[in-house]
């Protein structure tokens, strides 16, 4: 059975956001949190993320995705151990309460911690602006965010 697509895609970003944390040292295997694997400043810091998704827009297609992609990156972050998550999504995620919680979370920082910033929504397409600089996929453009 094929699994749908937007739940490919929100497995595929999951999986490349834990790979790069541990590319980077972030992941720590021995870890104390519930599966196995936490995430760890080298530094001893805080690390602190603030995750957006939004599925439900007033003037644009609405998607189908975004939100549950968000839920999946705040599950895995709480069970690696980051206790500092902010989580706006749909109407919670307008301009106001984003400028809000940057803001909130600039003020909360010191210095060496590390921040993870998600936005999972809409994105848009612009034309090519020199022949062949953009990479395609079956004989259609592929946007950056889905490479």
């Amino acid at each position: 059975m094929r699994m749908p697509r937007e739940l490919d895609c929100g497995i595929k970003r999951l999986c490349a956001t834990i790979g790069l944390a541990a590319l980077i040292g972030l992941i720590s295997p021995d870890a104390h949190a519930t599966g196995g694997l936490s995430i760890s400043n080298p530094d001893g810091a805080a690390v602190r993320a603030l995750v957006i998704g939004i599925d439900d827009y007033q003037h644009v297609r609405k998607l189908k995705g975004a939100v549950a992609d968000a839920t999946d990156i705040v599950t895995s972050l709480k069970s690696m151990g980051v206790g500092d998550v902010v989580v706006l999504t749909n109407a919670q995620a307008d301009r106001a309460s984003i400028l809000r919680e940057i803001s909130s979370l600039v003020e909360r920082t010191k210095n060496n911690d590390l921040i993870f910033l998600s936005i999972a929504g809409h994105g848009t397409q612009e034309p090519e602006r020199v022949k062949g600089s953009e990479p395609e996929r079956d004989g259609k453009r592929v946007p950056a965010a889905r490479l």
